[in-house]
């Protein structure tokens, strides 16, 4: 309630304004003696999860003004490709969202995969046959390679349904590729069970790995937490290896197949 005598904005006024103004009339003209904002009368405790959340934040600041000029530097290029800066790349991260994507390939016949896909160095692409993901032509000599082209953490995993494992040439699985296609790739064909690194235009084959030969049906899993990357097969872990030498990208499919066919694709933060 407020109790002001004179107008309350004039040069007569004084009293009090629901407790929160005190006015007072001066030779100089009205004043505002003092302020006083009540606020909520009951106070609201900070949950678990937001005490959390903050002390994350917190984290991840720090953590940031630590970094080297050429370190922030490396993020922001990273981060380029989806349109964000390294900072918010490294919060993400620091928060550990878990941040997840999928396709299902549900799209009309010869329709070529659309962005967030993204064709990797200077191979083809992919299209859509059946709600399927195959390589773009008949040619066995033609590799085909797309990325998803999205904000990934640095640990991150793929998952996708072997729909047709193909005849002849490669399959690959690909984790922390750039759009020049450098990245781990995982070699899961028929011929060759491989990791193999693409670098400056070529692979370069750092460990041959003994995984069983994939089928109709199966569900391949590709996954890497630090420089360990590991495989699953309908669930079953198949092999576990470290190597240094790729720390950020993207997740993608790689095939020498013009027969391959793949379904229900998903990636995200590991």
């Amino acid at each position: 309630m407020a109790k002001v005598s004179g107008p309350l904005m004039s040069n007569h006024a004084s009293g009090s304004v629901a407790k929160a103004i005190t006015i007072r009339s001066t030779k100089h003209g009205s004043v505002v003696t003092g302020y006083h904002f009540p606020g909520s009368k009951k106070k609201v405790s900070v949950s678990t999860a937001q005490a959390e959340n903050r002390a994350k934040y917190a984290a991840a600041l720090t953590s940031w003004q630590a970094l080297s000029t050429e370190e922030k530097a490396q993020l922001d290029i990273d981060a380029g490709s989806v349109f964000i800066s390294g900072w918010n790349i490294h919060l993400r991260n620091a928060m550990q969202t878990k941040y997840m994507v999928s396709d299902d390939f549900n799209r009309p016949n010869n329709s070529i995969l659309e962005p967030p896909w993204i064709l990797s160095y200077n191979w083809r692409g992919w299209r859509i046959i059946s709600a399927q993901a195959r390589p773009i032509t008949g040619d066995t000599n033609t590799r085909h390679t797309m990325l998803y082209n999205d904000m990934f953490a640095n640990n991150q995993w793929m998952e996708v349904v072997v729909a047709n494992p193909g005849s002849t040439g490669s399959l690959d699985f690909i984790l922390r590729a750039d759009p020049n296609g450098s990245g781990m790739y995982w070699r899961a064909d028929n011929t060759f069970q491989q990791i193999r690194l693409f670098t400056e235009g070529s692979f370069v084959v750092l460990e041959t790995i003994n995984t069983p030969n994939l089928k109709a049906g199966d569900v391949v899993r590709f996954q890497v937490s630090g420089n360990t990357y590991t495989g699953f097969v309908n669930g079953i872990q198949v092999f576990t290896t470290s190597h240094p030498g790729r720390n950020s990208g993207l997740p993608g499919i790689y095939s020498w197949r013009f027969d391959t066919r793949l379904d229900n694709f998903s990636a995200g933060d590991l």
